[in-house]
């Protein structure tokens, strides 16, 4: 769907990125408790338009998402970040449906559910609760490689999701 990504199973494990893992543990621990990072990933985008992750829910607990591209890159500052539906898919909901058939999980959460869009700037995190269906806003960064939208996530804790039959 446009864009290149890497997890921390096939070369996102750093060194560095561990150490950021736990001053964010650290910092944040009144909202990460005692969970450890169970996942993290990072996306960069190759294309403008909507072509970002369509809406779904993740697997943990908490999910940290920060964005790394420079602000001058973003060509509307309006958008290019996350929009977060204020809701779960039913719990009826396999992981696997929550998280990859979007059509299903948007008509599930229904048109009246409330949403907060947040855009992209540089070095920001959000912090939000993994299940809460989100989406990659539309991007409008400059057309060249290195001008491309980059975020980094982090997922802490895990979540019980009904396994598929």
């Amino acid at each position: 769907r446009g864009h290149l990504g890497a997890y921390l199973d096939d070369g996102l494990a750093s060194g560095l990125l561990l150490q950021v893992s736990e001053e964010l543990q650290h910092r944040l621990g009144g909202i990460l408790g005692r969970t450890r990072l169970v996942q993290a990933w990072a996306y960069k985008y190759l294309y403008n338009g909507d072509t970002g992750i369509r809406p779904h829910a993740d697997e943990g607990a908490v999910t940290i998402n920060c964005w790394l591209t420079p602000d001058a890159e973003n060509l509307n500052p309006d958008t290019g970040g996350l929009s977060i539906y204020l809701a779960e898919p039913p719990s009826d909901f396999s992981f696997q449906t929550a998280n990859q058939d979007f059509r299903r999980v948007m008509a599930a959460l229904g048109d009246d559910v409330p949403r907060v869009d947040v855009p992209h700037r540089e070095n920001r995190c959000l912090v939000f609760k993994s299940r809460f269906v989100h989406a990659t806003q539309s991007l409008h960064f400059r057309a060249d490689y290195e001008s491309s939208r980059i975020n980094l996530s982090l997922m802490y804790g895990s979540t019980l999701w009904r396994n598929d039959a």
